[in-house]
């Protein structure tokens, strides 16, 4: 009865900063995957940021496990120190200046966490030429998970039936957290609907989390340096597919969020 007992210790943070680099401020809110992403993770802050009355106590940052800060990405300049966020969001942006690539480059490879949404109208050419030189290997290796093909509109008619759209794939995930998700059945993300996707081609050491019913990669992730870097082929916007409208939408940005961050 005396050894009976076992103690652990257990490394905790108090709450996940993450930064949003919106690269779509000319379009409406509703059209912005920034406002998505800050919709979902930090919902609380993003009615604080839009209320112009609001007070500094009408949202206690302690309730707010998620924090986001969105800025646009011409003023990613104005963020003196990146390694205070775990995550870095970089919505809807088409290309990056060298300065901008360098800093984010940096940050992944001291231990960030990059996580990608891009638009139709990102930069194919800049994103699969993006490169960083690896500390141990001294050689130059893709930034980013995978190579961007083409962008692809499944369903050109919009008004086409969803069954003529694309959805989840069948086979669950792998991955421990999304894979108990989908075991328990508690989730709506089988109905998600898709009809303009990006094909990705991953690299051979790349993680593919999630597929479409196409076969083609939603999700791809893989480790650069100290850090990782998540894309995916779909923005958070209405055009491209009903995910922002899925009740499980909030539950799955979380889980990526937690996942990244620890």
């Amino acid at each position: 009865p005396d050894d009976n007992a076992a103690a652990s210790v257990v490394a905790v943070i108090s709450r996940i900063s993450i930064l949003v680099l919106n690269g779509n401020t000319f379009a409406n809110k509703t059209e912005q995957s920034a406002t998505f992403a800050h919709l979902a993770l930090d919902p609380q802050g993003l009615k604080q940021a839009d209320s112009a009355d609001a007070r500094d106590d009408d949202v206690s940052i302690e309730s707010r496990p998620i924090q986001i800060r969105t800025v646009d990405i011409n003023d990613l300049t104005s963020i003196e120190q990146l390694d205070e966020f775990a995550i870095v969001l970089l919505c809807d942006v088409p290309r990056l200046n060298k300065e901008s690539s360098d800093r984010l480059t940096s940050y992944v490879q001291n231990g960030g966490r990059l996580w990608i949404v891009p638009q139709e109208s990102a930069d194919r050419d800049f994103y699969n030429n993006w490169t960083v030189v690896d500390e141990a290997t001294k050689e130059s290796v893709s930034v980013l998970p995978c190579q961007f093909l083409e962008h692809s509109t499944f369903a050109s008619d919009t008004g086409a039936d969803d069954s003529a759209k694309l959805s989840l794939a069948s086979e669950t995930s792998s991955i421990p957290w999304m894979k108990e998700l989908f075991e328990r059945g508690e989730h709506d993300l089988f109905e998600l609907k898709v009809s303009a996707y990006w094909k990705l081609k991953p690299h051979g050491t790349s993680v593919i989390p999630l597929k479409l019913s196409s076969d083609d990669p939603l999700f791809v992730e893989h480790t650069v340096g100290k850090g990782q870097v998540l894309l995916q082929a779909i923005p958070l916007t209405a055009n491209s597919s009903n995910l922002i409208s899925r009740v499980s939408f909030p539950v799955l940005m979380h889980l990526w969020a937690q996942s990244l961050a620890t």
